[in-house]
């Protein structure tokens, strides 16, 4: 609790500072979002694990909305609705299994350069998990993403643009364990506090420092820095400490293309609150052609594992993106995956749908 409380002061301490004439954002009151539909296949076509060679068709709804009551408060909150559940072994699945939850829901104050914000929310921890390109580039990124935190935090412009606009940022948070974790139609169940697990603590000592910018003298690329602790949970062997350091953008190609790299490393000691330790490396690129996108990256995971053998899993993936207008895109991919010494090939498809009101 002390670190967390430290880290959130130091942020509103920087932020009384630069209050002075912050411009606002210009959000007119009002009810705002964005709908998304997807529908995507994955069809396991080899694996060394014959329970593994399914295929599954999920669909997944999600309406991010904004109720702005001035021009800087709003109350945001994003509702899902997707398959809640894994897919059994030796079974295809076509769109089961489908629960309706609410992933965030916060008050949050912002201006061009200060935010703050509290309630359910996604600490804010790594990138890949998010930009990297390809149907499959997140796979093993979004196992470090943080999600559904009870908690407050902010951010904070430190330095002009010619600097890069850097922006420092804190969260103090715990894991989510009341009935909003609940789904409805299919129950997901909820955490309890003898769960364990990170974060599980009932208060919120667990905390993640971010900085986030422009690189200086290299247009349309920028950095992102994050440090988190998640307290271990009962039962739990330690507290989990990571650190990520990030760099993407896009530069200009001949013929028209535009190719936007990412590249990022995540460390995590005492993985999950557990006895391993994990870090990840991702790299990946999109190049922009033809209305779409042609990716091609991927991502080692290697686990130090307690008193076992270690792990190094592997994933590499390709994909084409194709914006089809009225907001509608498709996207085709390919991913070649060794996890726990199990070799997997998928190819997937996706439909989607986006609409802003």
């Amino acid at each position: 609790m002390p670190h967390a409380a430290l880290a959130l002061a130091f942020v509103v301490m920087v932020a009384v500072t630069l209050t002075v004439a912050i411009p606002a954002r210009a959000e007119p009151p009002g009810l705002h979002g964005t709908l998304t539909l997807e529908l995507q296949d994955d069809a396991t076509i080899a694996s060394e694990d014959d329970g593994a060679e399914i295929n599954d068709v999920a669909a997944t709804v999600e309406a991010g909305l904004a109720l702005s009551l001035t021009g800087t408060l709003a109350i945001r909150t994003d509702l899902v609705g997707e398959s809640v559940t894994g897919p059994e072994p030796f079974e295809d699945r076509v769109v089961e299994d489908m629960g309706a939850y609410v992933k965030t829901l916060y008050l949050e104050y912002a201006t061009d350069s200060l935010q703050l914000y509290a309630g359910k929310f996604n600490p804010p921890f790594g990138v890949a998990w998010d930009i990297a390109p390809g149907l499959y580039g997140a796979d093993f990124a979004e196992d470090y993403e943080l999600t559904e935190r009870l908690g407050f935090g902010g951010s904070v412009v430190v330095a002009p643009p010619s600097w890069g606009a850097p922006r420092l940022g804190a969260a103090a948070f715990f894991a989510y364990t009341t009935s909003l974790a609940r789904s409805l139609f299919e129950d997901r169940g909820s955490l309890d506090r003898d769960d364990g697990g990170p974060s599980n603590t009932g208060d919120p000592a667990s905390f993640a420092l971010t900085l986030d910018g422009a690189i200086p003298m290299v247009p349309d690329y920028a950095y992102h820095a994050a440090f988190s602790r998640q307290a271990a949970g009962r039962g739990d062997v330690d507290h989990e400490i990571g650190a990520a350091f990030a760099l993407y953008g896009s530069s200009p190609l001949p013929q028209g293309v535009t190719v936007s790299p990412v590249v990022e490393l995540v460390v995590q000691e005492n993985d999950e609150t557990g006895a391993d330790d994990a870090s990840y490396f991702t790299l990946g690129a999109a190049f922009a052609i033809e209305r779409g996108t042609v990716s091609v990256g991927g991502t080692l995971r290697a686990v130090d594992v307690a008193g076992g053998a270690d792990l190094d899993d592997t994933l590499a993936q390709i994909g084409r993106a194709y914006d089809v207008g009225y907001g509608f895109a498709v996207e085709i991919g390919y991913k070649t995956v060794e996890e726990a010494e199990v070799n997997s090939d998928v190819v997937g498809g996706l439909v989607s749908y986006d609409v802003e009101f």
